[in-house]
């Protein structure tokens, strides 16, 4: 998952016609700007406070705005000819979609978009391109498919760490057995909800069927209950679906906050005992686990 940032409004620095928050001209008015994302709590504190050297020394003020139901938000303030100049997107296909109705400029409108390419990864840009250009800069990424476990309590268990889709269901049926819960799975994230169900779908294409049949489904050239896909949902659905796998089993997985779901792990006997999630999950852990990460 990248954060893509991207310009919405036809102005925003300086003195210069048309959208924007930028107020009148010159050099000696640099003005403001708007910055909508999802960064909330304490990811927006340090945000903002990472912000505040570039507003020095350019004398231009930003103006943020946080929301944890950013894409409903983003989507209804763009219908309303309200976006903000800059918004920065958890993900790239909000982003074309929002950039196929609105003025959003091209990056190489005003950054040197060759330069750009050259220090990124290859390929990355291409997730926010389109016939027009290309309308995001990656400015974050998190690590998925990370498998968080409460490392003490595994190993005093007897535990190992499954290293094939074998070994992790054999893990899973060992657990079980013992009493405890395999999955700490929790999908509800406001108007978001259901993410963390295509994390896992997406991971399932890539394993099962390879990235050009993942980029076929992506650009709409499988349908979307082809048997490709539809295999992938049957794997996903062998982890959330089987009695006894998940905390709180079916309804659970759709009503605990995905922030809040790794939390059993850390219960002095665990309430379950694997998360898949990205990095950023370990911000949400208690404070005392977060000392203790390794």
């Amino acid at each position: 998952m990248a954060a893509i940032l991207t310009l919405l409004a036809t102005a925003c620095l300086g003195g210069s016609e048309g959208g924007g928050s930028a107020e009148g001209g010159g050099e000696g008015a640099p003005g403001s700007v708007t910055v909508m994302a999802a960064f909330v709590d304490d990811e927006e504190d340090r945000f903002v406070e990472s912000l505040a050297a570039f507003e020095e020394e350019s004398g231009v003020t930003v103006e943020y705005e946080g929301s944890p139901d950013f894409d409903t938000v983003i989507t209804t303030r763009v219908q309303g000819n309200n976006a903000p100049d800059i918004a920065i997107f958890p993900q790239p296909g909000l982003l074309l979609d929002v950039a196929e109705t609105t003025d959003a400029l091209p990056i190489g409108d005003y950054l040197d978009e060759a330069a750009l390419e050259e220090s990124l990864i290859p390929g990355f840009l291409d997730a926010t391109r389109t016939d027009e250009g290309v309308f995001g800069v990656p400015m974050k990424m998190s690590i998925k498919s990370v498998l968080w476990y409460p490392v003490p309590e595994f190993e005093d268990a007897g535990y190992t760490i499954p290293e094939t889709a074998a070994d992790l269901r054999a893990l899973e049926e060992q657990i079980r057995s013992d009493g405890g819960t395999p999955w700490c799975l929790g999908m509800e994230s406001a108007d978001s909800t259901g993410w963390v169900g295509t994390d896992w779908v997406e991971e399932y294409m890539l394993r099962l069927h390879g990235p050009d049949v993942y980029d076929q489904w992506v650009n709409h050239e499988i349908p979307f209950n082809a048997p490709e896909v539809t295999a992938a949902w049957e794997k996903f659905g062998e982890i959330f679906q089987t009695e006894g796998n998940v905390v709180g089993g079916t309804q659970g997985v759709l009503s605990i906050p995905f922030g809040e779901s790794p939390n059993a792990m850390f219960e002095k006997e665990p309430g379950c005992w694997l998360h898949r999630q990205a990095n950023f999950i370990s911000g949400f852990f208690p404070d005392k686990v977060q000392e203790d990460l390794d």
